[in-house]
């Protein structure tokens, strides 16, 4: 699977928090192609990344300390969701197995 999606899911990992850093061994394991394939897709992520959170810092001016209180809710419900896929791919493969 990651040698049929491995651009696109390098590129989603770099725009998910505490993913991004993850997702560069999950490449290395699978000998993805570094040159041209992952780093054009870990630039593109990092880009599309840094670019929302400076349109985010932008938008909300002197407001950041408003994000300081949403950001430890929103970081524990990105966890419970990748979580959730980890367990439900591994059932997923379980069921398959049996």
């Amino acid at each position: 699977m990651f040698e049929r999606h491995g651009g696109e899911a390098v590129l989603v990992g770099q725009l998910l928090p505490g993913i991004g850093s993850w997702i560069s061994v999950a490449a290395g394991l699978e000998r993805m192609p570094m040159r041209w394939r992952f780093m054009g897709y870990t630039i593109v992520g990092s880009a599309l990344w840094s670019g929302a959170l400076i349109a985010l810092g932008w938008a909300l001016g002197s407001r950041w300390r408003m994000v300081e209180l949403y950001a430890s809710i929103i970081g524990y419900v990105v966890f419970f969701v990748v979580v959730f896929l980890i367990l439900w791919s591994l059932w997923r493969r379980w069921k398959a197995w049996r």
